[in-house]
């Protein structure tokens, strides 16, 4: 015995280590989440208490009679949970049943009464209990084993009984990730109790879940022993890195175990990857060039996209990296599925960025006002004629289709001009309800000529979701229901015939026009395919907006992140400059639909137009202004002893670095960096002769419009910042006092050209068929906002 209590003893200790060691996660459910099951379990509770009462049998007579009984009909006006502190849940209900009783008399029913009470009370108690088994049941897939990837698993269990307060229910859930069927096990370096502040989360959350670092740290390493985060680049991958025509192989493994650090709305992690930088020799050997001990940081932001947890990094880096890891650690860590799948959390860690870069903000932000998507939703409709189309296929016999009983040759016709009215429904998409009506005609059981008026609503949830194929956002409907609004039929007016109308109709109608939001949704995601297509800038480059993330839905827009692509014609990716602040809105903006383009992205962009600027401006290309040695006399004395009959002058400009934009409110600036060497030019096909070379900085305003959907600027010289003498074959001047004659002669000769140039105007993005033409544009700090007005 004294050994068996040992063992016991050390049964219980060794429980408690590896209950310690094990990742932690807190699951609250709010009173909004009940409120939320009262709502949407109205109906089938109400479905739920339809249930049989047993005859009464009548024994006041010499003879034993049976009463019949009967339900007709169950109401549930009001159905109302709460928490109750310390002990469950509390269900409260309010339903009316039209009872019909056969066969009896008024002495009869007080007696009757309370044998229908009783025979209730207890079939009711009988079908609660069953709504309780069956959620006992979803509650009990909680710590089913789920798969995160092909050699990995997670188990998620509860640990112990519930805490219940009057707001809320809180379920304490621990996570073993098991990879080759081995628990994934780290000590705790702090040993207090996972917990979740109250309040947390938003007022109005359903569910509030908290996932301890301890859980990162275990998926960090179970991900590290698995070798996931190990990488070998090959030369194709990197070829522009290394202009050598030598292969070149890349391995990259981590050294240490990740590092996860939680902070309050920031969440970091840390990496030590060990990089092997190899060359293939002509005989297909590695050699060893050099290796790296890299320290990485990331900055990684937390979302939520179909019912998973996912991160996304600002981090910029190279593209091979950046594929595989997303690629690879964008896996499910696994689910809790509580109740019917009306929760599930997927912990998905997605690291980008293994070598170094720098944090970037979406360079174009769009908001979709209601404007927008009323008129998207309504053309839509317009152009697929559906709900015609619905109808003629109705009047239409569907081979296999099953006959409606004591109705035939049904007809669809007069369907009215459906009214369309859009709600945006935070974090999912949009509601929409279509109200409508339609005559449908045929031959009743009656025997005679039927004609049934309707009017109804269809509404349904368009839920915004990203294409894993393209990444374009699509619409995808769920929930669709058809509401009777008011039914006239010429069929005689009686209960029964009115039930079998009533009741026909919500069989048919559901099947005929819930396919009509489908059809209406195909050709509105139609219009947003060729939102990620490269569009050309003149022959120089591309522009593709990529989606930075899933598109968000709030109460009052729809708001796509873009991180556009901006890239030459030889492959060449020009990166978006990110020691800018936060790209938003302005707090006064207008409520309807914008597009804001930051100043960072129009930067990379004229990076595509940077060689078509370097231009040589002879005298035919200046136009009226005739400029000759003549001019210059006046300011560089050699050059009047040199030149004593005036020669033209030829003027080359040539581009430092990329041209960048800046903007504060109302003003926005285009600064070129780079060098103006002056020529004479010779007669006899002599080669001109350089006088000097000045290095220029000059400042030119920039002036918005929109032409044909892209955006065009236009510009004239604010000023001439810098200008400083290069070299000088007519000996030293002071060049100061040119800034006049150099700042006149680029106004007249240069800027045409410049403007020539910013004609072909920058690529806007292709979606909804927006006419941007109509816009009314607004310089803000750092970004251009475009007010999108509907025709």
């Amino acid at each position: 015995m004294a050994g068996t209590g040992s063992l016991g003893l050390l049964l219980v200790l060794l429980l408690a280590v590896v209950s310690d060691s094990l990742p932690a996660t807190v699951v609250r459910l709010n009173q909004a989440a009940l409120n939320y099951v009262s709502d949407i379990g109205k109906v089938p509770l109400q479905r739920a208490l339809q249930v049989n009462v047993s005859d009464f049998l009548d024994q006041s007579g010499e003879m034993l009679q049976s009463t019949r009984v009967q339900i007709l009909d169950v109401h549930l006006p009001r159905l109302h949970l709460t928490f109750i502190a310390g002990f469950g849940i509390r269900l409260s209900a309010a339903t009316n049943f039209t009872v019909k009783v056969f066969r009896t008399s008024q002495e009869l029913l007080d007696l009757v009464q309370e044998h229908i009470k009783a025979d209730l009370s207890s079939k009711l108690c009988l079908q609660i209990s069953g709504l309780i088994q069956d959620l006992n049941v979803h509650l009990g897939t909680l710590i089913g084993l789920s798969p995160v990837g092909p050699e990995s698993q997670i188990r998620y269990s509860v640990t112990n009984v519930s805490s219940i307060t009057s707001n809320y229910m809180s379920m304490n859930v621990r996570a073993i990730l098991f990879l080759l069927g081995k628990p994934i096990l780290l000590p705790l370096h702090d040993t207090r109790p996972f917990a979740l502040p109250w309040p947390s989360g938003d007022a109005g959350a359903m569910t509030v879940v908290g996932l301890s670092q301890h859980l990162f740290d275990c998926a960090l390493l179970m991900l590290q022993k698995a070798g996931s985060l190990n990488l070998e680049i090959t030369g194709k991958l990197v070829a522009h890195q290394f202009p050598e025509p030598v292969p070149v192989v890349l391995k990259v493994q981590l050294a240490a175990t990740p590092v996860a650090t939680l902070h309050t709305n920031n969440f970091t992690l840390q990496l030590r990857p060990f990089v092997e930088v190899l060359a293939v020799s002509p005989s297909s050997a590695l050699q060893f060039l050099f290796s790296l001990d890299v320290i990485v940081n990331l900055n990684l932001h937390l979302s939520v996209f179909k019912t998973k947890l996912q991160g996304t990094t600002s981090m910029l880096g190279q593209n091979p990296l950046l594929d595989h890891l997303n690629a690879l650690l964008g896996m499910a860590l696994g689910k809790m599925s509580p109740y019917g799948g009306g929760m599930l959390w997927i912990l998905c860690l997605v690291l980008c960025g293994l070598l170094a870069g720098t944090g970037a903000d979406p360079g174009a932000i769009l908001r979709l006002g209601m404007d927008i998507m009323n008129h998207e939703v309504q053309s839509a409709m317009e152009e697929s004629h559906i709900l015609e189309k619905m109808a003629a296929e109705a009047s239409n016999p569907q081979p296999g289709a099953k006959a409606i009983k004591g109705l035939s040759n049904m007809k669809v016709k007069d369907v009215l001009e459906p009214v369309i009215t859009l709600n945006f429904v935070p974090g999912v998409g949009i509601f929409q309800c279509v109200s409508t009506g339609m005559t449908i005609t045929g031959k009743s059981f009656t025997g005679g000529n039927m004609e049934i008026i309707v009017v109804l609503n269809i509404t349904a949830t368009n839920r915004l979701l990203q294409d894993e194929e393209t990444g374009t956002p699509m619409f995808r409907s769920e929930g669709c229901e058809v509401i009777l609004v008011s039914v006239k039929t010429n069929l005689p007016n009686n209960k029964a015939i009115n039930k079998f109308v009533d009741s026909t109709l919500r069989k048919v109608l559901p099947g005929l026009m819930c396919p009509a939001i489908d059809a209406v949704l195909v050709y509105v995601n139609k219009k947003w395919i060729k939102l990620t297509d490269p569009m050309p800038v003149d022959q120089m480059g591309t522009v593709k907006y990529t989606l930075t993330a899933s598109p968000a839905t709030t109460a009052s827009h729809i708001q796509v992140d873009f991180s556009p692509v901006v890239q030459l014609q030889e492959s060449q990716v020009i990166q978006l400059a990110t020691d800018a602040s936060a790209l938003e809105f302005p707090e006064d903006s207008a409520k309807g639909s914008q597009l804001l383009l930051s100043a960072s992205f129009l930067t990379a962009e004229l990076a595509l137009l940077q060689k078509s600027l370097e231009v040589s401006l002879k005298d035919k290309r200046v136009g009226k202004l005739s400029q000759t040695t003549r001019t210059l006399a006046g300011f560089i004395p050699k050059v009047a002893k040199t030149y004593h009959k005036p020669k033209p002058l030829l003027v080359k400009v040539k581009i430092s670095k990329p041209p960048k934009v800046t903007m504060k409110a109302g003003k926005s600036l285009m600064h070129i960096h780079g060098s103006l060497e002056m020529f004479a030019v010779r007669r006899h096909g002599k080669h001109p002769k350089s006088l000097f070379l000045l290095d220029t900085h000059l400042g030119l305003e920039i002036h918005y419009s929109v032409h044909e959907n892209r955006l065009q600027m236009a510009t004239s010289l604010d000023s001439l910042l810098s200008l400083a003498l290069l070299s000088s074959s007519v000996g030293s001047f002071n060049e100061t006092e040119l800034t006049g004659f150099i700042t006149d002669y680029l106004q007249k000769a240069y800027i045409p050209v410049v403007n020539g140039v910013l004609h072909v105007g920058l690529p806007l993005p292709d979606l909804l068929a927006i006419n941007y033409n109509l816009a009314e544009l607004n310089i803000i700090e750092e970004a251009l906002v475009l007010d999108l007005k509907m025709e």
